[in-house]
C-alpha cells in the first residue's frame, strides 16, 4: 500500500488494526484494496458496513469477506443476532 496514504493518521478507522481486510486483499487485488482504504478506511464521512458491526456488536459478527458497501448483509447479521438475544432472554424467563 502506498505509504503516504497509509501513513494518514487523520480519519483513520479505529478498528483499520483488528479489520485486516485491506491486507488479506492487497496482494491479489491492490487496486481495490487501495480504494477501499481510501474511500472508507481514512474517510470519517464513510459508511462502511464493517465498522457498523465493530461497533455495535464486535469483531466476531464481521463476517472476513464483507465489502464496505455490504450494508444488506450486515443489517441481517445484526438483526440475526439481536433476534438470537431476544429469543435466549426470552427462554431463560420461562
Amino acid at each position: 500500500m502506498d505509504e503516504s496514504v497509509k501513513n494518514k493518521s487523520d480519519a483513520l478507522c479505529p478498528f483499520q488494526e483488528q479489520c485486516g481486510l485491506v491486507e488479506m486483499l492487497q496482494e491479489k487485488m491492490a487496486e481495490l484494496s487501495q480504494r477501499i482504504y481510501t474511500n472508507y478506511c481514512t474517510n470519517a464521512s464513510s459508511r462502511c458496513a464493517r465498522r457498523r458491526l465493530y461497533e455495535e456488536i464486535g469483531p466476531r459478527a464481521v463476517p472476513s469477506l464483507m465489502l464496505p458497501g455490504q450494508h444488506d448483509w450486515a443489517r441481517q447479521i445484526a438483526e440475526a443476532l439481536q433476534d438470537s438475544t431476544v429469543a435466549s432472554k426470552h427462554a431463560e424467563t420461562q
